[in-house]
């Protein structure tokens, strides 16, 4: 008895190879520090009364005299006004050649 053999029909069989899958990484941050707050009691503050400082004198007007005052029309010179100064102050109440 002889075989005689013949050639079949041709499988190829192909093997995809499927990758591994990759690691799962995990980052965990840390959460950043609360900021730090210092409060600091402010120094105790007392009331000061207010001292006007004492009016000046207007240089830029200038009564020689009482005299020359009156014949301005200026006189009596109040403390607030321009030309008054203390020299025409005879009692030093604040009115000039009164």
């Amino acid at each position: 008895m002889s075989i005689s053999v013949r050639p079949g029909p041709t499988t190829t069989v192909t093997v995809l190879a499927t990758p591994a899958p990759a690691p799962t990484v995990t980052v965990t941050a840390k959460p950043a520090p609360a900021p730090t707050v210092t409060v600091t009691k402010a120094p105790a503050t007392r009331a000061v009364p207010f001292v006007a400082p004492p009016p000046q004198e207007d240089s830029s007007v200038y009564n020689a005299n009482c005299d020359a005052a009156r014949a301005a029309g200026v006189a009596p010179l109040r403390r607030d006004d321009p030309g008054y100064r203390s020299g025409l102050d005879r009692d030093n109440d604040g009115v000039a050649c009164e």
